[in-house]
């Protein structure tokens, strides 16, 4: 309800009234599982865009330990994975924060593999020589 006075007395009051509504997060998409050869690329796309019923300030990509580049695109979503290393299991988030400074975060998992040569590509005869470990011995 609004009510207004003249200072004088009178007053006038009208309805329905002024409603706010709660900001809502932003919305992003699901990623799945990646897998790729150590120091290989790799997108990665969700399943929907990202989204606000504001405006996106910020989208990011980070994963503690993975030395590779990350990368994301604001307009799609879509994570880019460069020089992937080290050999190992990370937890990839993106975050998206809107203009009231609401957060989004969604997560997945990216499997960083060792590759194996094949047999004619083996130096040295060795029969177990893999990309990205130390071969020193064989």
């Amino acid at each position: 309800m609004l009510r207004v006075d003249d200072g004088a007395g009178a007053a006038k009051s009208t309805g329905p009234g002024v409603n706010i509504l709660a900001n809502n997060a932003p919305r992003l998409g699901s990623y799945a599982t990646a897998t790729v050869i150590a120091g290989g690329s790799t997108v990665v796309t969700p399943d929907a865009v990202p989204a606000d019923e504001g405006s996106l300030t910020n989208l990011s990509v980070t994963a503690a330990g993975f030395a590779g580049t990350l990368g994301i695109n604001p307009a799609t979503g879509i994570v880019s994975i460069g020089n992937a290393a080290p050999v190992g299991t990370f937890t990839i988030s993106v975050t998206a924060t809107d203009n009231c400074g609401a957060t989004t975060v969604r997560s997945f998992t990216l499997d960083v593999l060792t590759a194996v040569l094949p047999p004619d590509r083996r130096p040295w005869g060795s029969d177990d020589f893999r990309v990205g470990q130390d071969n020193a011995a064989d």
